[in-house]
């Protein structure tokens, strides 16, 4: 059980982004229920040193440039996105009939506790990569560096926010539904990525200081360009040159026209859709409820319902491979019977169609795919259908 007792809670000192984005400036986590090593009830240290011990006041306090500030960086983030989860999982339970429809996965995400995941930092593994990997029961979080591209500096990608989050979601949606992992169907292997980059926006929407840095920005407006919808900014200057992030969820891109075409682009379009369902839910409860609450407090709120309602989708899902247009539907039918979502229920089929995720242009991706698939040896795809 979490502990309410703030005194035995512990604080990291992470970077608000990277070291380039928002200023390279920190910020401060405050976490429950972390021990020695750091290690939690979901997470632990596989790489040394793992044994990295509280001060006197429980805290986890080294200075940017520590050897160890990179590693510490890591686990805050990716606890505060299972610390995220966790309340999640307890709203869910209670307020909803996700676990009775897929109760697999709620077992799932208690046993996990018994099986954290691992943080591997491979700073000496020089590679321009992080990835969540598992073999058999074994399930890790790699964060490796490399040489910039750009000006041969060493990248840390323990050190990038929007890295760690996306990894720590395809880790989090493992442990609830590992048949997504295995699918090699490439539309499945897509809502994996997004899922991923949405774990990225949610967290930063769940975190105060993220949104005031969003609304000093942008001003409130989700449109415009800035650190909340571009992911991996630094890492994306420092393989390809190019400060402008690996996927931005405003770049209006459709499924119908996306070129050239693979997991990670083709997440994309499913990624900005619900971008702009948060867009659209935003305004419209800022046109309701302004002169009640804060735009601050409405984009809070509009993050955690969103973030519930997705969530729950790739849990409930039936099947083992839902291609995009697949988790649409999921969505679609969540808001529709819900009565806290009427406005988005009018609006929610038109924002997945202007993405292009329809029912003939899924179908052609798929058929696309098999024709590849088949071209290639040692591979089998199951065409059963759902």
């Amino acid at each position: 059980m979490q502990s309410n007792n703030f005194s035995e809670y512990s604080r990291f000192n992470i970077l608000k982004q990277d070291p380039k984005t928002l200023r390279g400036e920190e910020m401060t986590l405050i976490l429950p229920n972390i021990k020695d090593g750091p290690r939690s009830n979901n997470l632990f240290l596989v790489t040394k040193p793992n044994q990295i011990r509280k001060d006197s006041k429980h805290d986890f306090f080294v200075k940017n440039g520590s050897p160890l500030f990179g590693t510490l960086n890591a686990f805050g983030i990716s606890s505060a996105v299972f610390e995220m989860v966790e309340k999640d999982v307890n709203y869910l339970s209670k307020e909803t009939k996700v676990f009775d429809i897929r109760p697999a996965a709620l077992k799932n995400w208690k046993e996990a506790k018994n099986n954290p995941v691992g943080i591997c930092i491979l700073s000496d593994n020089l590679k321009p990569k992080a990835h969540y990997i598992r073999r058999g029961s074994d399930k890790q979080l790699h964060f490796h560096s490399f040489r910039s591209k750009c000006d041969d500096s060493m990248v840390h990608t323990c050190l990038f926010f929007d890295v760690i989050a996306h990894e720590t979601g395809h880790a989090i949606l493992d442990i609830f539904r590992p048949d997504y992992y295995a699918s090699q169907h490439e539309q499945t292997k897509a809502l994996h990525e997004s899922f991923g980059d949405l774990t990225v926006i949610f967290t930063i929407l769940n975190i105060p200081v993220l949104r005031y840095e969003f609304f000093n920005a942008t001003k409130g407006d989700l449109n415009q360009k800035s650190f909340f919808p571009a992911i991996a900014e630094s890492f994306a200057e420092a393989i390809a040159c190019q400060y402008k992030g690996l996927r931005d969820s405003t770049d209006k891109i459709r499924l119908d026209k996306i070129e050239p075409r693979n997991f990670h682009t083709i997440s994309q379009t499913f990624t900005g859709a619900i971008y702009d369902l948060i867009d659209f839910m935003y305004r419209d409860r800022k046109n309701i409820y302004s002169s009640e609450y804060s735009d601050d407090e409405i984009l809070n709120f509009v993050g955690r319902s969103l973030r519930r309602v997705v969530f729950q989708a790739f849990i409930q899902y039936k099947y083992e491979h839902p291609s995009l247009l697949d988790m649409a539907l999921e969505i679609i039918r969540i808001i529709k019977n819900s009565a806290d979502f009427e406005e988005e229920a009018k609006v929610i089929e038109k924002i997945f169609l202007e993405r292009g995720i329809n029912s003939q242009t899924v179908a052609r991706l798929q058929k696309d795919y098999n024709k590849e698939i088949e071209k290639s040896e040692g591979f089998s795809i199951c065409h059963t259908c759902h």
